[in-house]
Order: C-alpha cells, then sequence, then structure tokens
C-alpha cells in the first residue's frame, strides 16, 4: 500500500485510500485479533496514518491512540508475561501472586497487563522511583535531574 513521506515532509509516496479499505477490509474477514497503522516518518507528518485510520475506524469502530498502541505492542507482552510465568513455574514458584507495575505507579495482574501493554511496557522510571521510594522508606521526596540523570546524594 502506497503512501508516506521523507524525513524533511516530502510526500515519499501518495497515499492509495482504495488499497487501504481493501485491506482493511480482508482483515475484518479473517480473524485479525489487532491492527497498528504506522506510516514511513508518521513523526514528522502523520496525514496518511490518520487519512487510513479514519478508512479502519469506518471499517472496524473505534480505534484511538491507545488501541494503536496496545496493537503494535500485544505480541511482545503476551510474550514477555508468558516467559515471566514459566521462569517462576521453572523455579518452583507455583504460588507467587504474579503482578506488574503500571506506568502510573499502580499494579495489575498477568492478564490485564497482556490486553493493555502500553499501560505496563516502558514503566522503569515509575519503577525506579517506586523503589527507592520502598528502600528508602519515604513517603514524599522530590527526584532531582542533574544533566538527565537522577542526582546522587550522600545524606538526607
Amino acid at each position: 500500500m502506497g503512501g508516506g513521506f521523507e524525513l524533511i515532509g516530502k510526500t515519499l509516496a501518495e497515499f492509495e485510500k482504495k488499497a487501504a479499505a481493501n485491506f482493511f477490509e480482508r482483515c475484518k474477514t479473517k480473524s485479525i485479533k489487532s491492527i497498528a497503522i504506522s506510516g514511513v516518518f508518521s513523526t514528522v507528518r502523520d496525514d496518511h496514518e490518520q487519512k487510513a485510520a479514519c478508512i479502519a475506524k469506518k471499517i472496524f469502530g473505534s480505534m484511538g491512540l491507545i488501541e494503536r498502541e496496545n496493537a503494535t505492542l500485544y505480541k511482545v507482552s503476551q510474550s514477555f508475561v508468558t516467559i515471566f510465568q514459566e521462569s517462576l513455574l521453572k523455579h518452583d514458584l507455583k504460588n507467587a501472586i504474579v503482578y506488574f507495575l503500571q506506568n502510573d505507579g499502580t499494579l495489575t495482574n498477568a492478564e490485564f497487563a497482556k490486553k493493555c501493554p502500553i499501560l505496563t511496557i516502558a514503566c522503569g522510571p515509575t519503577n525506579s522511583i517506586r523503589g527507592a521510594s520502598y528502600l528508602t522508606k519515604l513517603n514524599n521526596a522530590i527526584v532531582i535531574l542533574q544533566h538527565g540523570f537522577p542526582r546522587e546524594r550522600s545524606s538526607h
């Protein structure tokens, strides 16, 4: 399917509306669980992504940002959660209750983490801050960055 832009925003290929509609119609007739729309240099110009999203929305119904990102990360989260659970069993941790930290600092179970990976993946900064709170036993704190990294301090 045609479309996309160059790094400077110039059209790389014209968007093919009919080809996009045909593609989405074919997807709808198959048992496809998710679709991600991603255009060439869409961070510079997302015109073609938006056009494709409008067509997909007419054919499938709602497709917002969260749905789009979840579709992109779906297989990654399925694989990660499964491998993590298998690792626990391998180490004879059959009764372990598994929680995943989300980006907002709350916890979720494995099934929700698989269904909504965008809320869980890349929560490293949140994990670090929550971990620091637990280890220091401080409920209220301020994180200071110096040159883009946390500033070390030897005293409270």
